[in-house]
């Protein structure tokens, strides 16, 4: 097998592979790739949350946060190294549910197009095309999947010193989650 058929092959559904992975393996995958991505890149979402809750512009005395360096500074002077981990617990929920729904989405949608649709659309000269719209396809749903743990990693993250929400803090994440979704503020109700 040649190394770019080989590269082709570790995307979507292929149906003349050999061994296939089962939809719990493909779930798993995509999982764990998103909760160890989020645990390395969790410090610079809360400065890039930090900065963009930030009304003050940069280049203002009054401004909390500067720069990078002087938000690092600044951050774990006052709230210590564990406020870079600020909201993990809901993000990483985000980020399993994320990654599970997308690579199951994505390897059974491209499944179920190879049946369906002629041989051209889904492994001939269209076969880019047809991935991009079954990975946008899976995208979007494992977006409106894990799209209030968002919002509770959010509000978790806003929080510096002094607590712009205390009540959130001293909630357990699932509560939150189920007082979202009583009110209705969700994505998809468009009142988040």
């Amino acid at each position: 097998m040649s190394k770019v058929s080989y590269v082709q092959s570790m995307v979507g559904f292929d149906s003349e592979a050999k061994g296939t992975l089962s939809g719990w393996e493909y779930a798993t995958a995509g999982a764990l790739s998103g909760v160890i991505t989020r645990c390395l890149v969790q410090p610079l979402d809360v400065l890039k949350i930090r900065f963009q809750l930030q009304v003050e512009p940069l280049s203002s005395k009054s401004a909390k946060y500067s720069g990078m360096v002087q938000a690092v500074r600044t951050i774990s002077h006052e709230e210590g190294l564990v406020a870079f981990w600020k909201g993990l617990v809901p993000v990483q929920l985000l980020c399993f549910m994320f990654g599970a729904v997308q690579f199951l989405a994505f390897e059974r949608i491209t499944k179920l197009g190879t049946g369906r649709l002629p041989y051209q659309y889904t492994n001939g000269h269209y076969k880019p095309v047809y991935h991009f719209l079954c990975g946008g396809v899976s995208g979007c749903l494992a977006s409106s999947a894990s799209q209030p743990f968002d919002v509770i990693r959010t509000r978790l993250i806003a929080q510096g010193k002094p607590k712009v929400s205390p009540s959130v803090q001293s909630q357990k994440i699932f509560h939150i989650y189920d007082r979202l979704h009583k009110s209705g503020k969700t994505v998809l109700s468009g009142k988040f």
